[in-house]
């Protein structure tokens, strides 16, 4: 059974943020839930320790945002990842310790939304790139459903122009 350790802000403007945290070190975890408590962003920070953590958290409730440290005990975080991002059901930004820029290339290739190196800086600064995570992921979901409507309409207009001809060849 996955263990949840929740802290909550609700002092923050706008929505509530669900952010599922997918981290095996305990002080690393600390700080980033100290920088949201800091930041009076409105969120609320469930916290999973390994893979199997963080899929039961998913498959009892879908996130907003997920953080996840690379390196677990069970696994690697790119896994998890859906390619291309605006495909997957939530964004997903990989933070790591150890690592290179052939690393985060295959990170975002993979389908992570973003790639951080784990730093008390880059600690500090999660709610802010939390935030333009999550102004991305809604600018290309956004994209992705203009995309749609625009191929639904192109089909629509190619089905009516060839009812045209067909009427017009029938004599009608």
């Amino acid at each position: 059974m996955a263990t949840t350790k929740m802290l909550r802000q609700d002092g923050g403007p706008g929505e509530r943020v669900d952010i599922l945290l997918l981290e095996d070190d305990p002080a690393h975890a600390q700080a980033v839930q100290r920088a949201f408590l800091d930041s009076g962003m409105n969120s609320v920070i469930r916290w999973a320790r390994t893979l199997g953590e963080y899929k039961a958290f998913v498959a009892a409730q879908t996130p907003a945002i997920a953080i996840a440290d690379l390196q677990l005990p069970d696994g690697n975080a790119v896994d998890l990842l859906t390619s291309p991002v605006e495909a997957a059901p939530f964004p997903v930004l990989i933070m790591t310790g150890f690592g290179d820029e052939r690393v985060a290339v295959e990170a975002m290739k993979a389908g992570a939304i973003e790639y951080i190196m784990k730093s008390s800086a880059a600690f500090a600064d999660m709610p802010r790139t939390v935030e333009r995570c999550l102004r991305e992921w809604d600018l290309l979901q956004a994209r992705g459903r203009a995309e749609k409507a625009l191929r639904r309409e192109s089909a629509i207009s190619r089905f009516s122009g060839r009812k045209s001809r067909e009427m017009e060849g029938n004599g009608s």
